[in-house]
């Protein structure tokens, strides 16, 4: 029998307490898993009594590889998956299973939209985001193309740091300035928040406020 306890670095001393015993004295059929963010967090009493298995991420150009041999993606969609993914395969497989990348494309031409053309396109911008898929998935595209956008304003002569670099002609389609763009991540990263309020009225009035900062 496995038993996973998730948050592990947030046990209370009481809790703690209350498996030490199990601990020192596991029976032969129990794995005990306990995970946790922060290992130095953990109680030095559990985290005595436990074998210490670091769970890293992986590097960009090891993922990037993986993705390509073993899910045949092309190279630049793979790069941009375990940049977005953070090294974590578990999450380039769900991106790549749900054409999050397919979408993306769409989502930034909706965000130089309101670039364009201003206040008046908020609304029609918006519909278009919504319309790709989850909200809290746009939310992070959109976080990491103003993260690019802000990356190729400061330093143009390295576009590999960019996590979207096969979407260069979107990236350098309207520039901005970098407090502009720096405030729009601070508005996304809110909006993005919000999502976990289970009484968010309106999703797309949520947005609209995002992409506008009035």
């Amino acid at each position: 029998r496995v038993a996973i306890v998730i948050g592990a670095d947030s046990i209370t001393p009481e809790g703690a307490n209350s498996i030490l015993k199990l601990l020192e004295e596991p029976p032969r059929y129990l794995i005990l898993i306990l995970v946790a963010n922060r290992a130095s967090r953990v109680l030095p009493t559990i985290r005595s009594r436990c074998a210490m298995v670091p769970m890293l991420p992986m590097n960009r150009e090891d993922l990037t590889e993986k993705l390509v041999s073993e899910e045949k993606l092309d190279r630049a969609r793979a790069l941009v998956a375990s940049a977005l993914s953070e090294g974590r395969p578990g999450a380039a497989l769900t991106m790549i299973e749900s054409a999050l990348l397919d979408r993306r494309k769409e989502i930034f031409s909706a965000r130089l939209q309101v670039d364009r053309v201003g206040r008046a396109a908020i609304p029609h911008a918006a519909a278009r985001v919504i319309a790709t898929g989850r909200l809290d998935e746009a939310l992070w595209m959109l976080l990491s193309f103003a993260r690019d956008r802000l990356v190729r304003s400061l330093v143009p002569a390295r576009p590999e740091l960019l996590v979207h670099g096969d979407a260069l002609e979107l990236i350098d389609a309207k520039p901005a300035e970098p407090h502009e763009i720096d405030a729009e991540a601070d508005r996304l990263i809110e909006t993005y928040c919000l999502m976990a309020h289970p009484y968010l009225p309106n999703p797309r009035a949520a947005l609209e406020l995002a992409l506008w900062p009035d």
